[in-house]
């Protein structure tokens, strides 16, 4: 079941694509943190505004994603994994 998301908070089944925002198209890095702040997701997205996430690369909890291009944080939020 795939979700359109743009708010701060994500939440998915088995996967989930945040749309960054219509005037971004070009590079950009979505990093995903354990609430314990440890790196567990990283991916380039390129020529597009959009990024899908998977369930199967993470486990069932709360996290924390933050959108990144050329060195400045797009946007930051939560994403629940059920």
């Amino acid at each position: 079941k795939l979700k359109r998301c743009a708010g701060r908070s994500v939440r998915f089944d088995q996967s989930a694509t945040m749309v960054i925002g219509a005037n971004i198209l070009g590079n950009f890095d979505v990093n995903i943190y354990s609430l314990e702040g440890r790196l567990v997701y990283s991916k380039n997205y390129s020529n597009t505004n959009e990024a899908t996430i998977y369930k199967d690369d993470l486990k069932s909890g709360m996290y924390i994603y933050r959108i990144e291009s050329a060195g400045k944080i797009l946007n930051t939020g939560k994403v629940v994994v059920k």
